[in-house]
């Protein structure tokens, strides 16, 4: 008797929980689902409680009214970079070098404050490694100061008498500027810097040569490392509307460690040259010219504002090579993340104007200041 109860009771519970069932759809009105934007929004285990219960329709009403509806976890990520605290730019370029072949780029600039940020520059390819860290500071609105630290390594070819040697060398860089943002008219700010690039030298094996039943040549062979050093002045104007123009001149000193052939040292009054104009509010242009003691370099590049907040740069570079360093030609292509709303030279903010700033490293050399000494 006391079996035939139980049975009775657990068939009433499964007759009722089957018409629950059965009945959802009257019971569930086309106006909760709704509001509750369809039952898929619910895990499994709300939506069988709910099925249980008396009134599904209130109890999802509940579930709701309590936050218990559960929310694609997909969505609590922010997608934006800037939701990280990361303002950017980002920059990713490939480069076609005439000597170096290909070589790849990242850029990043950060901004730690309104006064503080860092700027990263990295460069990877079969032939170059590179590494370019950059730190700014604004000590007042009127003031600024960054420095500038550079490892640069390079699988480059020299020229022996006994033949070709391509080997790897390498070289460090430190710079320091400072910028007094005047702001008058033309005049928009002057800049002090200098900088040092210390190459290292490298011994190589020595080679016997030009063999006869006379006699032989021995080359003793080995890489010279270059020291140069840069100081000067350069001053920002305004001549007109979009329109940047740089103009500088200092004093740049080359020199040698050598033990075989001549020093090659070279010492001249370096100058440089920038133009910058706004053709468009999406299109600008940039030329200019950096002579020093171990190269002269020109630059042309022209950059577009694309759509989906993309920037895209064509830039083009020739140096020619003094004191025995060689010639460079390469183009390079650059997309960067986010894009500014729009090019405009005149009038940026105090912290758009650091960050600028920031974003070009005091030394960025083209080559290492490396030749050859048999």
């Amino acid at each position: 008797m006391l079996l035939k109860s139980k049975l009775s009771r657990v068939f009433s519970r499964l007759l009722s929980a089957t018409l629950a069932l059965l009945a959802l759809p009257l019971l569930i009105s086309p106006s909760t689902l709704a509001q509750s934007n369809s039952l898929s929004a619910y895990s499994p285990e709300t939506i069988n409680e709910c099925l249980l219960s008396p009134y599904p329709d209130q109890c999802l009403k509940d579930k709701e009214a309590s936050q218990w509806r559960e929310t694609d976890p997909t969505s609590l990520i922010p997608l934006d970079t800037r939701s990280y605290g990361l303002s950017g730019p980002f920059s990713l370029n490939a480069k076609y070098d005439a000597d170096l072949a290909w070589i790849f780029g990242l850029n990043y600039t950060q901004m730690l404050s309104e006064q503080l940020g860092v700027a990263l520059k990295t460069t990877f390819g079969a032939n170059e490694l590179r590494a370019n860290i950059t730190a700014g500071y604004a000590f007042s609105p009127n003031h600024q100061f960054k420095l500038t630290y550079e490892y640069l390594a390079q699988n480059l070819p020299f020229e022996f008498a006994s033949g070709q040697e391509t080997t790897w060398v390498n070289q460090y860089a430190i710079g320091g500027a400072y910028q007094f943002l005047i702001k008058h008219n033309v005049i928009h700010s002057l800049e002090l810097s200098a900088h040092t690039i210390r190459a290292s030298n490298k011994e190589l094996s020595t080679v016997v040569f030009d063999q006869t039943d006379t006699g032989y040549s021995v080359n003793y062979r080995r890489i010279a490392g270059g020291t140069e050093d840069n100081a000067g002045a350069t001053l920002n104007l305004y001549p007109f509307q979009n329109t940047l123009f740089n103009i500088g001149a200092g004093y740049s000193r080359l020199s040698y460690d050598t033990q075989y052939e001549d020093n090659q040292k070279r010492s001249i009054i370096s100058y440089k040259a920038e133009l910058a104009h706004v053709l468009h509010p999406r299109l600008q242009f940039k030329v200019g010219i950096d002579a020093t003691a171990s190269n002269t370099a020109h630059v042309a590049e022209i950059s577009h504002i694309l759509n989906k907040d993309l920037e895209l740069s064509l830039k083009g570079e020739y140096s020619k090579g003094n004191a025995g360093q060689p010639d460079a030609k390469s183009v390079m292509l650059a997309v960067n993340y986010p894009a500014p709303q729009k090019y405009s030279i005149q009038k940026p903010t105090a912290f758009q104007e650091l960050k600028q700033w920031i974003d070009k490293p005091v030394v960025f050399a083209t080559r290492v200041l490396a030749i050859k000494d048999e």
